[in-house]
């Protein structure tokens, strides 16, 4: 709970964006670059590895699928997806 992550919702409030800026700013710009580079290189933001069993990262949002659960693994970014699940961890 260091970075304020709420645990409920994945959300990650402003202060720890001000209070944590060089942490959470390179982060953000490599995540957003490296996301762009797999966009143009047509890597997938998630992987069906079983039938409905899906492994994905930051913007597995983007395909936009209704989730039945989400295993969020991360401190640093806010979980996109949330509105879009049954179960959040």
């Amino acid at each position: 709970q260091l970075m304020g992550k709420n645990p409920s919702t994945g959300s990650v409030p402003l202060w720890s964006y001000v209070l944590f800026f060089s942490f959470h700013f390179p982060t953000w710009l490599y995540t957003s670059l490296h996301h762009l580079k797999d966009k143009a290189s047509k890597i997938p933001s998630a992987n069906e590895v079983e039938p409905g069993w899906w492994v994905g990262g930051r913007y597995a949002a983007d395909l936009g699928k209704d989730w039945a659960g989400i295993v969020d693994m991360t401190c640093e970014f806010p979980e996109a997806c949330f509105s879009r699940t049954d179960k959040y961890l």
